[in-house]
């Protein structure tokens, strides 16, 4: 049954949809994603406090949900964290449940395998009755499926592990003590591809997985610090695991603690209120700029909040709803490739679902043909990408690759910020050939738009070197600055412009290279010309005219030339102002090149 329900208020930065509403079993407490029914959707499955059941949700495509049915635990126990995995070995997701009324157990329902679950299994698991947080996924180097338990009284956290017929094997638990673990979660922290185990504490213990389903002993970070609850992603793009965490302090806040790679954390660069104790943490990228971010929820009445990630390891100040949300998860729930929320919607007997909206961008071109070019000498071609949506699109390189038979002739640059809606970057492709004949490539453009990217064809011809017959004016061409606006290194003032220029332009041959450059200066206009201002033309009408500042001469060489520049012409510097340096390359038989000109300014 598919529910109206309002819209929270507008978020900014992340792309989520109004939120639609399944009806559940009774006061759902938890949500998880899983494809219950084998057809390629991820479905909901939702943990149901009041009527101990739980209840599936399957994918209808795109994103829209509709009720399988909801399904008993035997004597109707308080249900509260749920994992679906192939924990029975019934070959279908499997569901297992923990019971939040006491004693805690673990009960588990085998998957049908078409949305549905069957009776109660014999197969139960006691952990200890202190045990609160729970996390489940792959606990062995080969997949196997497991679950780990906080235990906050023994100061251990269980560790069961599937062993594919029905059955659990209990490895040897894992010592916290003398702190008492709050929660857990499992995750490749050291990049061995093996899971491992991190618990928030008093601070934070790792626990390196031998890939058995065995751990080695605990590394301890951050002795001190109140941890509550924790969530894993890498949040400063280092390649390390990161753990985003909610502290159990009487003003809750969250933050990142940054990972090293091995096992240990270092303190949070910054951390942002919470207006809950929260509860619940999960992490992705909502807003499409390739960097996580994290929710968090207080299991109450309250609504979750949304963390921006910032890329390196802080957080932007919360977005708040005040809709009921005991717990969220993050999944693609409709095949964009984008995050969406699932959400538990407790006595609302709702799963509520919030729908990323993907970004949509426009190329100027779909394919690049560059011509003739002489070997080793550079040629340069442009191409602007538009963000045509709302949504940030995460241009980051390397979202940027360069494929095919000679793709070592072809290189990109540009477009390395995210691009905001509306605003358009510039990739700029060079063919540099390092043979003759025919060169091909393609440009692959990957992003989070619809349609997932492009891939741009390339291609060019190199050309052997021309004979210095000079029967022919050399070809100067690419003249670029690296700043139009810049300072010689004069004042020290905050923010200031940099400090000097470089001059880029390429050859098709070697030749001598006449920079010639012009000031502004006030004049008066005498027919057709701007002229000096004298006594004379005093009441002729204003002109600016250009004024010589000055001649450097270099030596250009055959393909990419740069030349730095800090504003001193023949050992004396330019005065602050609007200036046009003049390009002219003239070779051994005194041909000279058409000229090319570029004008900039120096400022204090």
């Amino acid at each position: 049954m598919l529910l109206a329900f309002a819209a929270p208020a507008a978020w900014a930065g992340v792309t989520l949809g109004s939120p639609t509403a399944y009806a559940t079993g009774n006061n759902p407490l938890y949500v998880a994603v899983g494809d219950l029914n084998g057809d390629g959707l991820p479905d909901l499955a939702t943990s149901d406090n009041s009527g101990g059941d739980v209840t599936s949700l399957l994918n209808k495509g795109a994103g829209a949900f509709q009720k399988k049915g909801s399904y008993a635990i035997s004597g109707s126990p308080g249900l509260g964290q749920l994992f679906l995995g192939p924990f029975l070995g019934t070959g279908h997701l499997d569901a297992a449940v923990f019971t939040s009324t006491f004693p805690t157990v673990f009960d588990f329902l085998p998957g049908g395998g078409d949305g549905s679950f069957g009776s109660t299994s014999p197969t139960k698991l006691t952990p200890a009755q202190n045990s609160s947080q729970v996390d489940g996924g792959p606990l062995t180097s080969d997949g196997r499926y497991g679950l780990v338990v906080a235990d906050s009284s023994a100061k251990t956290i269980d560790v069961w592990v599937a062993t594919g017929n029905g059955t659990f094997g209990t490895e040897p638990s894992l010592v916290t003590s003398p702190y008492a673990a709050t929660d857990v979660a499992i995750g490749d922290v050291n990049g061995d591809g093996i899971p491992d185990v991190v618990a928030g504490d008093n601070g934070l213990d790792c626990f390196l997985g031998n890939g058995n389903g065995t751990f080695q002993a605990a590394k301890h970070s951050l002795k001190g610090s109140a941890v509550h609850r924790i969530a894993l992603a890498d949040f400063n793009g280092d390649g390390h695991l990161d753990v985003g965490y909610a502290d159990g302090t009487g003003s809750p806040r969250v933050g990142v603690f940054l990972g090293a790679g091995d096992c240990t954390f270092s303190a949070p660069l910054s951390t942002q209120p919470t207006a809950a104790s929260t509860d619940f943490l999960s992490a992705a990228d909502l807003d499409s700029d390739g960097r996580p971010d994290l929710v968090a929820s207080a299991n109450s009445t309250t609504g979750f909040s949304i963390y921006l990630g910032n890329g390196d390891g802080t957080l932007a100040a919360p977005q708040t709803t005040t809709v009921e949300s005991r717990t969220v998860t993050l999944a693609d729930l409709n095949g964009d490739r984008n995050p969406d929320l699932a959400v538990a919607g407790g006595t609302q007997n709702k799963a509520l679902v919030y729908l990323s909206t993907p970004p949509t961008a426009s190329l100027s071109s779909t394919s690049l043909g560059f011509g003739d070019q002489v070997v080793g000498a550079a040629g340069m071609q442009t191409l602007a990408l538009t963000n045509t949506s709302a949504a940030t699109l995460p241009y980051v390189n390397p979202q940027f690759s360069i494929e095919g038979d000679n793709a070592s002739d072809f290189s990109v640059s540009g477009c390395s910020t995210p691009v905001a809606p509306g605003a358009t970057c510039t990739l700029s492709v060079a063919f540099t050939p390092s043979a003759t004949g025919s060169r091909t490539a393609s440009l692959r453009i990957v992003d989070n738009a619809v349609g997932g990217g492009w891939t741009v064809p390339l291609s060019g011809t190199g050309l052997p070197a021309p004979l210095l017959t000079h029967s022919s004016a050399p070809i100067l061409g690419g003249l670029s600055q690296a700043h139009k606006k810049w300072r010689e290194g004069r004042g020290k003032k905050k923010g200031a412009a940099p400090t000097g220029t470089t001059f880029k332009f390429t050859l098709n041959e070697a030749a001598q290279v006449k920079m010639s450059f012009a000031g502004k200066a006030p004049g008066r206009r005498v027919g057709k010309k701007c002229v000096a201002p004298t006594a004379g033309n005093a009441k002729r009408s204003r002109c600016s005219r250009a004024v010589a500042a000055g001649v450097q001469t270099i030596s250009g060489k055959a393909g990419s030339n740069s030349v730095a520049f800090n504003g001193k012409v023949g050992g004396k510097k330019l005065k602050l102002g609007t200036y046009t340096v003049t390009i002219v390359a003239t070779n051994a038989a005194g041909q000279a090149s058409a000229p090319q000109s570029l004008t900039f300014t120096i400022v204090p």
